[in-house]
């Protein structure tokens, strides 16, 4: 384009040189303070009901985590039924390099909802091509996965806790390499422990022994929020690919008709909230054990509209949402930009979301030119 003739004259390299500094000072520092400027290493442990898909998902949408593993529990769903689905949602993400490792089948009944979590309905493009052996050793993949690792790792565990203990029995020395357990339950002690720990009892309690520091979301159901048919249809309305996953899996005859009965909360998806606000969330640490902290209270307000920000486009995630001044909306209409943009406006938008084109047709309209903004900030192209 002509207007990157700008670009080549050696005035300009001499300008980009003097201010790259005061761009990064002022820019990018500020940013360093906000979640999303790194990825975390996270093990994900879970038993693949359909309140875990959609945690999953909103976890690997927002591209803050490095997920070595996924490793699979005896809970709502099999070990490895759960562990099928999930090799076909890593699919439908094209994500290549997290494992998937089938955990311990506990001797205990299936609960009554074990079918509904089991024939989830995932797109068909999210088949793999590509089966490659599924490990069975949960606990041993667990090991592994922590001694490879080149820093300390959060491990979120949205299922029983059978995994992480038989880990922990089995090679003692990895748990220094866990800075913290991020838990949807609570500790057995706890009057109300929830369905997770009641799931593998012992298992708990090997954990909340082991001197962990564990976070735990074991709040009732009345004090969570409600996956209801209007955060349904909002999260319908966002029509990206993490969204249409989300829905495409309730579109089921048994799934769809219990959002409209208020069957369904904000359960796992509201540890991955927290991790990528904790500042929405309030922990105290229990009395018995300052390392098991227990959530007291979080914003609601805050917690909804971080919900369908992880499910938005994922660049959407890493950046503050900007409220309109002067205008009503950023024109986003191919039809209305000049001819050599207007081929390329739904692409952008389509791979790098609303709010980073939003930043980016603010700063080249100020600034009268397609310009380096364009470069650093959107990764136009």
């Amino acid at each position: 384009m002509k207007t990157f003739k700008f670009f080549t004259s050696m005035r300009f390299r001499k300008f980009s040189a003097k201010y790259a500094a005061l761009f990064i000072i002022f820019f990018l520092f500020p940013c360093a303070a906000y979640p999303h400027t790194y990825k975390i290493s996270v093990i994900v442990d879970t038993d693949a009901a359909l309140d875990d898909i959609r945690a999953i998902t909103m976890l690997i949408n927002s591209d803050v985590a490095d997920i070595p593993l996924i490793v699979t529990s005896d809970g709502a769903a099999s070990p490895i039924a759960g562990a099928g689905n999930l090799r076909r949602l890593l699919n439908y993400f094209e994500t290549k390099n997290t494992k998937i490792a089938a955990g311990r089948v506990l001797r205990k009944a299936a609960p009554q909802w074990r079918r509904l979590s089991e024939d989830i309905r995932l797109p068909e493009e999210a088949l793999p091509s590509d089966l490659k052996p599924l490990q069975l050793n949960g606990a041993h993949q667990i090991a592994v996965s922590l001694k490879a690792a080149d820093a300390d790792v959060i491990y979120l565990c949205l299922g029983p806790l059978t995994n992480l203990a038989d880990a922990l029995l089995s090679e003692p020395e990895i748990k220094s390499r866990i800075s913290r357990v991020i838990y949807f339950g609570a500790s057995p002690e706890s009057p109300y422990p929830g369905w997770n720990t009641i799931r593998d009892m012992d298992s708990a309690r090997v954990v909340f022994d082991s001197d962990l520091l564990i976070y735990c979301f074991g709040l009732q159901n009345e004090k969570l929020p409600h996956f209801d048919s209007k955060l349904y249809k909002q999260i319908e309305s966002l029509n990206t690919p993490a969204s249409r996953l989300v829905t495409g899996m309730h579109n089921t005859s048994a799934a769809q008709k219990l959002p409209a009965e208020d069957h369904f909360y904000v359960w796992d998806e509201l540890a991955v909230i927290f991790m990528n606000r904790p500042s929405l969330f309030k922990f105290v640490p229990a009395k018995e054990n300052p390392l098991t902290m227990h959530l007291l209270s979080y914003d609601a307000k805050g917690a909804h509209n971080t919900y369908l920000k992880l499910l938005g486009f994922a660049a959407d995630s890493h950046i503050l949402f900007r409220h309109l001044v002067l205008l009503k909306e950023i024109p986003s209409d191919p039809i209305l930009f000049r001819e050599d943009i207007e081929p390329f406006v739904k692409k952008i938008i389509e791979k790098h979301g609303l709010e980073e084109w939003k930043a980016a047709f603010l700063t080249n309209e100020f600034h009268g030119h397609l310009g380096i903004y364009s470069i650093i900030a959107p990764r136009w192209g």
